[in-house]
């Protein structure tokens, strides 16, 4: 298993697990500038050596690594240089066969876990007290996953037993709501917020061989303008509000607002 990211110096690490040792390698425009053989001293080398997932991402001056093998078991480790150490080690309570894995780590400083199987899942946060919580149950997943955070909620796009499709499952407010996108079933996920608060998707059709390329667009009104480019996000049909009076342009219609600034309209 491997996992890789960019780190915050533009350097690109390479996390490669054999049946000994984890090493990383450390590129640059230039190559290889360096490798790392992890110290294992702290760390119970023989719950990871048969992982079949790695995830990696940087934490200030240190990595974390989460792994997860096929039997669902998952952790996180962390460390630099010659220090690394164990932060979580996670061994589900199964019910059924296991036809399925999935994992996802995600965030700096403040991070979240997502360790997923056939009929269950967890999602783990990074507290304030520097220790790993299950804060929620994951919604049925099949396959692979990409988790995101945005203002206080977590989204996960997944794969779908229950809809036979890709789909997106949001946690507010301590429960899950999923809905199906696009019609098909992915493996091979990558999703980000943009500046606008905007999911985009690049996922692999499994049954069509087909990239596609999705937007998620939040619209709170149901006007068919996304809040991000709509003045009056709140009040469907408007979407202009020219002379900021609260009311919009459009009174009886699509026309403009002919009354002026600061002249109120019902």
């Amino acid at each position: 298993a491997y996992a890789s990211t960019i780190l915050s110096n533009s350097t690109l690490v390479v996390a490669l697990f054999n049946q000994t040792a984890l090493q990383l390698g450390y590129y640059d425009t230039n190559g290889l500038i360096n490798t790392e053989i992890v110290n294992f001293s702290n760390i119970p080398v023989n719950e990871i050596k048969n992982s079949t997932s790695l995830r990696i991402i940087q934490d200030n001056e240190k990595l974390r690594i989460a792994w997860q093998k096929s039997d669902a078991t998952c952790g996180i480790i962390s460390g630099s240089g010659e220090t690394w150490n164990e932060e979580l080690l996670f061994e589900p309570e199964l019910i059924g066969s296991i036809t399925g894995v999935g994992l996802e780590i995600i965030g700096d400083s403040q991070p979240a876990l997502a360790c997923a199987w056939t009929n269950g899942g967890a999602l783990f946060d990074f507290s304030e007290t520097q220790v790993w919580e299950r804060v929620a149950e994951l919604p049925p997943i099949a396959g692979d996953l990409q988790l995101l955070k945005f203002a206080e909620n977590t989204h996960l796009l997944h794969s779908s037993s229950e809809f036979n499709s890709l789909a997106l499952s949001s946690l507010i407010s301590s429960e899950w709501t999923t809905a199906p996108l696009g019609g098909f079933q992915s493996e091979g996920l990558s999703a980000r917020f943009d500046q606008h608060g905007v999911i985009r998707i690049a996922a692999h059709d499994i049954n069509n061989l087909d990239l596609n390329l999705l937007r998620l667009l939040t619209d709170s009104d149901h006007d068919f303008i996304p809040d991000f480019e709509d003045e009056l996000p709140n009040i469907s049909g408007q979407w202009g509000d020219h002379d900021g009076d609260g009311f919009g342009d459009n009174p009886d219609g699509n026309g403009g607002d002919q009354r002026g600034p600061g002249k109120r309209h019902r």
